[in-house]
């Protein structure tokens, strides 16, 4: 016998008489083995629909590893009960459900504290989650968000590297480290491709139409040429220039949101975008610079 003591399957199969009570007659009765623990587990949903072979409405294994790491597949498993139903979506809830997993993470290694009750399960969630072993110590990870960021404004996988070394990201990465980054960078590169809602594309603007720059107020303007120069000054992380606009807009009295805008406006022609802080740090700084020195002449 293949020595199989654990055997999930659809609950279905689970049904009174069906195919797991008749292979447990089978394994005891005829082959003298004791059968495997039954675990049935509930449908997974894709998009609020039944997945359908006979339909076409499936997401494969292999769909699966081109947008997302087999570690997330495991968490997606493991973090509710099997009969628990699951609904999986590939567009903006595969991005939630990478930074689900980060957070698990961060729970595992003591960046972020919860319940000791919660603690215990999180850290048993995250161990079944691995293909290999733990991770030694906690990984340096491209944020899936500032992933899907990157791969549509830089030129190619050295220029991204450059950048998130650069700006902290990947700073002292190890080399696995850097596989790792180059792995996920490819497969935000494939979401982007496949699975991106119209909203999460990005189109810089080449040239700052003038109609554009009509649009920014005195105050949005002085804003801007100070994160200018804040930016020529410092390498900032994401999460750091994302608070310094906040800080910027209220030493001005300007709403924060107003602040957020012009960005935009700057950069894309319109007044919102990807997260401030992600975008900001995918972007070469002589570029920003330059193209906030203009919107706020």
């Amino acid at each position: 016998m293949l020595g199989v003591t654990c055997e999930p399957f659809g609950k279905d199969h689970a049904a009174d008489g069906g195919s797991y009570d008749t292979g447990k007659i089978i394994a005891e009765e005829i082959y003298n083995y004791e059968a495997p623990e039954p675990v049935p587990y509930e449908w997974t949903d894709l998009e609020g629909t039944s997945m359908s072979s006979s339909k076409g409405h499936v997401f494969t294994l292999e769909q699966w590893l081109e947008v997302a790491e087999p570690e997330l597949l495991k968490y997606f498993i493991f973090r509710s009960k099997a009969m628990k139903a699951k609904n999986f979506d590939p567009k903006f809830p595969l991005l939630e459900l990478y930074q689900e997993y980060r957070q698990l993470e961060d729970v595992y290694f003591g960046k972020e504290e919860v319940s000791e009750s919660r603690e215990e399960q999180m850290k048993r969630i995250y161990e079944l989650s691995q293909v290999d072993n733990v991770p030694e110590h906690y990984p340096k990870r491209v944020p899936i968000r500032l992933a899907v960021t990157i791969v549509q404004v830089a030129r190619d996988m050295d220029h991204m590297l450059k950048i998130l070394k650069k700006k902290g990201v990947l700073k002292d990465a190890d080399d696995w480290e850097i596989e790792l980054a180059e792995e996920r960078l490819k497969r935000a590169e494939n979401w982007v491709d496949k699975y991106a809602p119209e909203e999460a594309l990005i189109k810089i603007l080449d040239e700052l139409p003038d109609e554009v720059r009509k649009k920014i107020s005195e105050k949005q303007k002085t804003c801007l040429k100070i994160l200018a120069r804040n930016i020529s000054e410092k390498d900032y992380e994401p999460v750091d220039i994302h608070n310094k606009v906040f800080e910027i807009a209220n030493e001005h009295d300007l709403k924060p949101v107003k602040l957020f805008q012009a960005i935009y406006m700057a950069l894309l022609g319109k007044k919102s975008g990807p997260r401030a802080g992600n975008f900001l740090t995918a972007l070469e700084d002589d570029f920003v610079i330059e193209r906030f020195k203009e919107a706020a002449s």
